[in-house]
């Protein structure tokens, strides 16, 4: 599988939906390319990183979005 960052929408949702990777996976890969990149783009005030990946954690433990 590519780097998991560089994956589409729909493949990352394949994924997830699979369970080939882990929402927390896929977020750490966002959230480091992101870091690479911030310095150049800065396009972001706040990043909630905790609570996204505490709600990642929720997901890959079986919680139900909304």
């Amino acid at each position: 599988m590519k780097e998991l960052n560089r994956l589409s929408a729909t493949d990352a949702a394949k994924g997830l939906a699979r369970r080939e990777i882990s929402a927390e996976q896929y977020l750490r890969a966002c959230l480091d390319r992101l870091d690479e990149r911030e310095n150049d783009v800065r396009a972001f005030a706040f990043i909630n990183r905790e609570g996204a990946l505490s709600r990642a954690r929720q997901l890959d433990a079986g919680a139900v979005l909304g």
